[in-house]
């Protein structure tokens, strides 16, 4: 579900294993649709959104989109703390499409606070062979998802310290995905309780990290130490997730239909289990392992 991802078998004599590694959804930006599952005896598949649907990348961008203008047209700022590889990219270029067709107020600055994503966003810049059609087409112009006016990358430390007075008119991206360190939780420490400001989450947030509290609607956070009032207005974008849905993993793994094994994992618990309900209704036997079981194949 990533630029240059790939599914890994191994074979002996006699059997075949495949590795689903993270699968990827269809219609995704820059990233190509997710191959077939290649035929083997075992495969080992995530789990990950197993028990829901995802909404439709349009609905999501769409949702995006009127939750940053919302933000942006109040005078407030945007934070969005995102995953330095891929949704870093994904976001980019949602909101370059947003101010290439003037969805955003004139002097919106967007600024990338990461210094892992600037430098997985050369990476990806790199390889621009390898994204879909469309992604290909847009990066062969010079103003293109990742350069263009409104579009400032941070540089240095006392770069991203000035941004914690900044004025309305940001949309600042930065990590962890998660709220887990990194310079989003200085940025949420300085902007998250007033008002006028939003944060736009993208991404899965796991028990026990601070994005977790903050879409569960915490009143109050804690943060570097200091309990901090969360007073900004709050989103959750379910559709960003680059992992495949229910539907599409029990497409994918009925497709691969492996004839002596199935392990679901990478998962939280409810989601492997109801993934299990809809692969046994259509006739397949999958094991929720725990770990560190063995397996003899």
């Amino acid at each position: 579900h990533v630029l240059g991802s790939a599914m890994v078998e191994v074979s002996w004599d006699g059997g075949s294993l495949v590795f689903s590694g993270d699968l990827g959804s269809r219609g995704r930006p820059i990233v190509r649709d997710p191959e077939p599952a290649p035929k083997a005896d075992y495969l080992l598949c995530e789990g990950t959104y197993g028990d829901r649907p995802h909404k439709s990348f349009q609905e999501s961008f769409v949702e995006f989109r009127d939750a940053v203008r919302e933000v942006l047209q109040g005078g407030g700022n945007v934070l969005i703390p995102s995953f330095a590889l891929e949704r870093t990219q994904e976001v980019l270029y949602v909101l370059f499409l947003l101010w290439r067709e003037g969805d955003l107020p004139k002097r919106t600055e967007i600024v990338l606070d990461s210094p892992l994503a600037s430098a997985t966003t050369r990476v990806f810049r790199r390889y621009a062979d390898w994204f879909d059609e469309e992604g290909r087409k847009l990066f062969r112009e010079p103003v293109n998802p990742f350069s263009f006016p409104a579009l400032r990358i941070v540089r240095s430390v006392e770069e991203s310290k000035v941004l914690n007075h900044a004025g309305g008119g940001h949309v600042i991206i930065a990590g962890s995905g998660m709220c887990t360190g990194g310079r989003i939780v200085h940025h949420l420490r300085h902007q998250i309780w007033k008002e006028e400001n939003g944060v736009v989450f993208v991404g899965y947030q796991a028990r026990g990290t601070l994005g977790r509290e903050i879409v569960e609607r915490a009143k109050k956070v804690r943060i570097l130490g200091e309990e901090v009032a969360v007073r900004a207005r709050i989103w959750t974008i379910n559709g960003f997730s680059a992992h495949a849905d229910r539907e599409e993993l029990l497409g994918w793994i009925s497709a691969a239909s492996p004839s002596k094994g199935l392990f679901l994992v990478h998962g939280e618990e409810r989601a492997l289990e109801s993934l299990a309900g809809g692969l046994k209704a259509k006739g397949l036997s999958p094991v929720i392992p725990d770990p560190g079981d063995s397996v003899a194949l």
